[in-house]
């Protein structure tokens, strides 16, 4: 009996090793099983996190204190432009300078700010669905419809920036020039004039300003 136990040591010992031997494994599984069930858990939160946190919903744009129109869609630009601009503008008595990465195409309206040392300064995005404006360098009354807006009616086609305007009881006029210009009835209220290499537009009822210029 006793010879016989002795024997039965090795198997014992065996059968223990496995056992140990299992249980990384065992662990590693449910690791991975708890981390795929929270990921799944958070994941549809933090999607609309994100979508609140970077885009607004569209608002009309107030051509004058009656008179608004909407924003139209990206497939209305007659240009496709991807290029380094210089942005430039004054908002009251408030002026501001800085570089554009222009992407302008029948997707999105996408301006990348920065400094002459490359510093980021902000950025300007708009898909035909939001618009999200964030800079601390631009004047903080002035919001992304109404530069989204301006960049419309310098790229956009004419005919139908004037079927939008007409909508709301204004006139929008394509000059011989080039030039386009907004009317309220005699009013002059905004002439956008726009050569090969830059695009420059005043508002005379908002008291405001900017132009876009090709770096060269």
């Amino acid at each position: 009996m006793t010879h016989t136990r002795y024997a039965e040591q090795p198997k014992r010992q065996a059968e223990q090793q496995n056992r140990h031997a299992k249980q990384p494994k065992r662990h590693a599984e449910f690791i991975s099983a708890s981390l795929l069930i929270l990921s799944i858990f958070f994941l549809p939160i933090s999607c609309k996190s994100t979508r609140t946190v970077q885009f607004n919903e569209l608002h009309p744009v107030y051509v004058t204190n009656t008179k608004k129109i909407n924003l139209l869609p990206p497939e209305n630009t007659t240009v496709e432009l991807d290029i380094l601009q210089q942005f430039n503008g004054r908002f009251g008595d408030t002026d501001f300078s800085m570089l554009s990465f222009s992407q302008i195409d029948k997707s999105e309206i996408s301006l990348s700010l920065i400094n002459d040392f490359g510093t980021d300064m902000g950025h300007l995005y708009y898909d035909g669905e939001h618009v999200s404006l964030k800079s601390p360098y631009l004047p903080s009354k002035l919001p992304g419809e109404y530069i989204v807006a301006e960049i419309q009616n310098a790229y956009y086609d004419e005919k139908v920036l004037q079927e939008n305007y007409s909508k709301a009881r204004l006139k929008f006029v394509c000059e011989a020039d080039g030039s386009r210009k907004i009317y309220d009835g005699k009013k002059l209220i905004e002439e956008i004039f726009i050569s090969d290499d830059k695009v420059k537009i005043i508002n005379y009822l908002r008291g405001y300003s900017f132009e876009l210029v090709n770096a060269e």
